[in-house]
């Protein structure tokens, strides 16, 4: 009996050590999200190798058959994830990454690729 509440209070101690974290993240960060704090520790010249480089899942279509994923930057329409090599990754303030039916609910059917959103800093 007392090495199952030894094995108990070991297992808490497990999980409560590693609970939250992920690899390669900052504590706080979000699968969908990338924020300012971590865009700011990348060394990264443009957008595009940002987002590869933090979240490469983004760039991927995840449905066969599926359309491109769409970019837009501060809400405007910008076309697919080539024009973030444009983009220089110190003009990003945040870039969310929306799924297929978050964006076809936001900006319409032809989504099926998903979007990306990117919010740059105000000069």
């Amino acid at each position: 009996m007392r090495w199952m509440a030894f094995a108990a209070a070991l297992l808490t101690l497990v999980l409560v050590g590693c609970g939250g974290h992920t690899a390669g993240r900052s504590e706080g960060a979000s699968r969908d999200r990338i924020g300012v704090e971590e865009i700011s520790q990348t060394s990264t010249q443009n957008a595009y190798e940002m987002i590869r480089s933090l979240r490469p899942h983004w760039l991927r279509v995840s449905n066969p058959g599926a359309g491109p994923v769409v970019v837009y930057v501060d809400g405007t329409r910008a076309g697919g994830v080539e024009m973030l090599r444009q983009l220089r990754a110190t003009y990003v303030e945040s870039a969310q990454h929306l799924n297929a039916s978050a964006a076809a609910a936001r900006y319409g059917l032809n989504h099926s690729g998903g979007a990306i959103l990117i919010v740059t800093r105000r000069r």
